[in-house]
């Protein structure tokens, strides 16, 4: 269910209803859907009905996908003849059905392209490894349709991209698209990652998991040394011995903050935290 928070003109909320709505693929499991945490799925399936969001949680989503509907009507008014673009694909391992969708894929190159619309900050700090996974799952659903996938990438729109921050700072993106080519894995390696995710999500059917740090982007607490008229830390460390230690050595700051750990995606990205007993638990405990 989409909600309106925000009170967003009607004409955008019926926009991202509309987008948001789900097409039975025929699939046991999406690509995305593995590469989600367990208990997320697992909740996510149990809840459909009853989890809302705010549709201007989802602006960046509709944005992304109008890039898409683009690109789809680009190649097939050019014929399409040597490029393929949001083909759902199928392939079954061992009983279970998946599926994937690839946004562009192009027969001279051999290359599936997938269009992300993302952060410069996971350009300056390393794409995420599910990043990898998903093209390799695409790369492999290909090969099962019977193309020829030599190479996968992913096509990076920066939102938050500057071009004053592009010419005056290094190690920044010099622009607001960057394609990143992504390592291939065997066709082995993709059905081993393959069968380990089937696993953990079919087991979640049955006993619920907790979600891990990592399924959570926990970000853990830090002590960070000040000094008098600055806005920024000196230092941020690991615990209260660690900072006093760094102070004491470095004869830097006169005080020490502590900044509480916080798991963000719970907090703000999960949109079955209402149903969560883990999260619930955890606001208790604090």
């Amino acid at each position: 269910m989409i909600t309106n928070k925000e009170n967003l003109p009607k004409f955008l909320v019926q926009s991202i209803e509309y987008w948001g709505k789900s097409h039975d693929s025929q699939a046991d499991y999406s690509a995305t859907e593995l590469l989600d945490p367990p208990r997320i799925v697992a909740l996510r399936r149990k809840f459909r009905e009853q989890i809302e969001e705010d549709a201007s949680d989802r602006i960046w989503s509709l944005l992304g996908s109008a890039t898409h509907k683009v690109v789809e009507s680009a190649i097939e008014e050019d014929g399409g003849e040597t490029l393929v673009s949001e083909h759902r694909m199928f392939a079954e391992l061992d009983g279970v059905t998946l599926s994937g969708q690839a946004d562009v894929y192009d027969r001279e190159t051999k290359t599936i392209y997938d269009l992300k619309t993302a952060s410069v900050w996971e350009i300056i700090n390393g794409v995420r490894i599910e990043r990898e996974q998903q093209l390799n799952i695409y790369g492999w659903l290909g090969r099962q349709e019977g193309w020829e996938v030599e190479h996968v990438a992913a096509v990076f729109i920066l939102r938050d991209w500057s071009k004053t921050k592009a010419l005056n700072e290094q190690n920044y993106p010099a622009s607001q698209v960057v394609e990143y080519k992504i390592r291939m894995w065997t066709d082995e390696r993709v059905e081993e990652f393959l069968r380990s995710r089937i696993q953990m999500h079919e087991q979640a059917k049955e006993q619920l998991p907790f979600c891990t740090s990592e399924d959570k982007w926990t970000r853990p607490t830090k002590f960070a040394v000040m000094g008098n008229g600055r806005k920024s830390a000196f230092r941020l460390l690991d615990s209260m011995q660690d900072a006093q230690s760094w102070m004491k050595s470095n004869k830097k700051g006169n005080s020490i903050v502590e900044r509480p750990g916080e798991d963000i995606r719970c907090e703000s990205y999960c949109s079955v935290q209402p149903f969560c007993s883990q999260y619930k638990a955890s606001k208790i405990r604090e």
